[in-house]
């Protein structure tokens, strides 16, 4: 952004042209995207399910789960993204 900046004359030069750049770790997954299966998905939505995570003499499940699964499933975004929605 720095450099757009510089290029466009919002500033005059760039801050970090003399910063060291980070070491980044090799992805594993070498760019593939990794998916579910649709009977995985519909496996996952079942076992999340509040009348199957019933255990009884415990406390109740967690009623929201199938809700933030049921929208990362329904969107596609990333966990985190998915988690960070209002």
């Amino acid at each position: 952004m720095f450099d757009l900046a510089v290029k466009y004359g919002a500033i005059d030069a760039n801050p970090m042209d003399s910063v060291a750049r980070t070491a980044r770790r090799k992805s594993s997954r070498n760019g593939d995207i990794d998916h579910l299966a649709v009977d995985q998905a519909l496996h996952l939505r079942h076992l999340v399910r509040p009348d199957v995570q019933r255990i009884p003499g415990k406390r109740g499940p967690n009623r929201d789960l199938m809700d933030v699964v049921d929208f990362l499933l329904g969107t596609g975004c990333r966990d985190g993204e998915g988690l960070g929605v209002r």
